[in-house]
């Protein structure tokens, strides 16, 4: 495994010129929201491709990527603050698969946390040894909904015929929490259990992804199994 400085000029993911270019246009006006974040994804990934470009070895050819943003990486600092979201990306070759991680701001007003670095890093097919399906338990709607719950039990004289329904209400988040789990996919690397988890995995780019990498994990193992060493 090797892991690459995705850039060396210290711009951040939202300094760079494209992506300036379009929040620019975007506080102009000139775009509508939904335009704004079509176009900011495009970007992005093309970005991606671009900073795999020079890592690439002769004949090595691009085969399928897939991007997501996994979420909030903290509280906001005041409220209805905005802030960025931590964001993925894998991109399969024939040879490798690539991984980069970094910290996206949909939003021109939304601020980084301090904490999040820009990662670009792969692994051959060799050092991966399979995909699984996982799922985890959903703390952060679950104490949520114990905590509206809880309120609302406290606050019942007060609150009338709304104590019922928020009782209601975090009771059933509490239920949904415990009852569905968030389920994601994770590229299972030799020596390590934790891996690289992957959001979205059923959409049409995250199963191309996951049956580019299946596959050729296969072909590998078979390769080794067979005597044979993998290419890389």
């Amino acid at each position: 495994m090797t892991n690459e400085s995705p850039r060396d000029d210290g711009r951040r993911v939202d300094e760079e010129p494209v992506l300036s270019a379009l929040a620019e246009r975007f506080a102009l006006g000139d775009l509508n929201p939904k335009r704004y974040a079509r176009l900011r994804q495009q970007a992005l990934a093309a970005l991606g491709r671009r900073k795999i470009a020079p890592l690439l070895t002769p004949g090595e050819t691009l085969l399928a990527e897939h991007h997501w943003v996994e979420g909030h990486t903290r509280l906001p600092d005041a409220p209805f603050a905005e802030t960025g979201q931590t964001a993925g990306s894998l991109y399969v070759t024939d040879r490798r698969l690539f991984r980069w991680r970094f910290h996206d701001c949909p939003s021109p007003s939304a601020s980084p946390p301090p904490d999040v670095e820009e990662m670009l890093e792969f692994r051959w097919y060799a050092e991966i040894s399979g995909v699984e399906r996982r799922r985890s338990f959903r703390w952060g709607e679950a104490i949520t909904g114990l905590i509206i719950a809880v309120l609302a039990g406290f606050l019942s004289a007060r609150l009338g015929v709304t104590g019922p329904l928020l009782l209601a209400v975090g009771v059933f988040g509490v239920v949904h929490a415990m009852m569905v789990p968030t389920r994601y996919v994770t590229v299972v690397l030799n020596g390590s259990d934790d891996g690289w988890p992957m959001w979205a995995a059923a959409t049409e780019s995250g199963r191309a992804v996951l049956g580019e990498v299946s596959r050729r994990v296969a072909r590998s193992v078979a390769s080794t199994e067979g005597g044979l060493v993998p290419r890389r």
